[in-house]
C-alpha cells in the first residue's frame, strides 16, 4: 500500500477516534515526517527502534522542546497502533519502550509583579505593533494565546460599557464571548483597534509572541511565556478582583473548577502573606 493512502487512512482513523482537528493535523504531519525519515523500509519492518531515532534525529537537527518531542512520540504511538488494527504492520505498540523526554521545571507561577514588568513594557510601544494588542488582550482576558491568532476587529464590541471578545475556542470547538476584567487593558485595546482594517486578521502566530516575550524576560531576568498570562489572569481574578470559583471557571472555558483552581494557585511568597503568624 502507498505511504499517501496509509496517510489518508490514518487521518480517517484518528477523526474516527475523536481527536481534534488540530491534533489530527499534528499527527498528520508527524507521520509524513516519520516516514520520510524511514523511506528505505517496508512499514512491516519498522519497529519501536526506528521512533526513537527519528526522535534524536528530530531532536538533534530541529532543537525541539521536549513537549514537542513527546507530542512527536504520541503521534507515532497512534500511528502504530492505526497500522496494527488495519494488519498493516504486526507490531503492538504499547510492548515496547519509547522514548520520554522529560520537560524543564515547569514554572506554573510567575509573581505578579513580573507579569506586571512585561505587560508595561508592551504598552510603551506604539499602537501600530500587533504585540501590543496581543499582550493587552491575554492580560485582560487570560485566553489561550492560539484563541487569539485569528481575530478581526469584528471580534470586538462594547456591551453596556464593557468591552467584549467573541472567539473561537480551539480546545472546545465552539464560539465564546468573553469581557475584559481590566478596564486598562481594554481601552489600549480599543486604542489599538482604531487603527486596524476590520476585514484583516489582527494578530501574529503565537510563535512570534513567544519570541517577543523570551526577549523581554532576558532583558529583565524573568520567566514570563504566553501562557504565563492565563495562570496571571486566574490569579488575579480570584485573589484580586475576588471572583468567586464558579465565575472565574466561566471565564476560562474549564469543564473542572478544579483546572480554574489549579491555574489560579498563587506564588508560595504570596500565599505566605496570608498565613497566620505564631508569634
Amino acid at each position: 500500500m502507498e505511504a499517501n493512502i496509509i496517510i489518508s487512512l490514518f487521518t480517517e482513523y484518528l477523526k474516527m477516534l475523536g481527536f481534534a482537528d488540530s491534533t489530527v493535523e499534528i499527527y498528520h504531519q508527524k507521520a509524513i515526517s516519520y516516514l520520510s525519515f524511514c523511506n528505505s523500509k517496508e512499514l512491516d519492518y519498522l519497529n519501536y527502534c526506528d521512533i526513537n531515532l527519528y526522535l534524536m534525529h528530530i531532536k538533534d537537527k530541529n532543537k525541539l522542546a521536549p513537549s514537542s518531542l513527546n507530542v512527536a512520540a504520541s503521534a507515532l504511538k497512534h500511528f502504530y497502533k492505526f497500522l496494527f488494527y488495519r494488519e498493516i504492520s504486526r507490531i503492538r505498540i504499547e510492548e515496547y519502550n519509547i522514548l520520554h523526554f522529560k520537560n524543564k521545571k515547569r514554572i506554573v507561577t510567575v509573581p505578579s509583579d513580573d507579569v506586571r514588568k512585561v505587560y508595561d513594557y508592551s504598552n510603551r510601544m506604539l499602537f501600530s505593533d500587533p504585540r501590543k494588542l496581543y499582550i493587552n488582550i491575554l492580560y485582560g482576558t487570560g485566553v489561550r494565546p492560539c484563541d487569539c491568532v485569528n481575530l478581526t476587529v469584528r471580534n470586538f464590541n462594547v456591551v453596556d460599557g464593557v468591552l467584549m471578545m467573541n472567539f473561537y475556542e480551539k480546545k472546545k470547538k465552539a464560539f465564546r464571548e468573553i469581557p475584559f476584567m481590566d478596564r486598562e487593558a481594554s481601552l489600549v485595546v480599543l486604542e489599538c483597534l482604531k487603527t486596524r482594517d476590520s476585514l484583516f486578521r489582527l494578530l501574529p502566530g503565537v510563535r512570534q509572541l513567544q519570541y517577543y516575550l523570551e526577549d523581554i524576560s532576558r532583558y529583565y531576568g524573568l520567566h514570563v511565556s504566553a501562557r504565563t498570562f492565563r495562570h496571571e489572569f486566574a490569579y488575579r481574578m480570584l485573589n484580586v478582583n475576588k471572583l468567586t470559583v464558579s465565575q472565574l471557571q466561566s471565564l476560562m472555558g474549564h469543564t473542572n473548577p478544579a483546572m480554574s483552581m489549579w491555574y489560579a494557585i498563587g506564588d508560595s511568597k504570596d500565599i505566605s502573606k496570608i498565613a497566620p503568624t505564631v508569634v
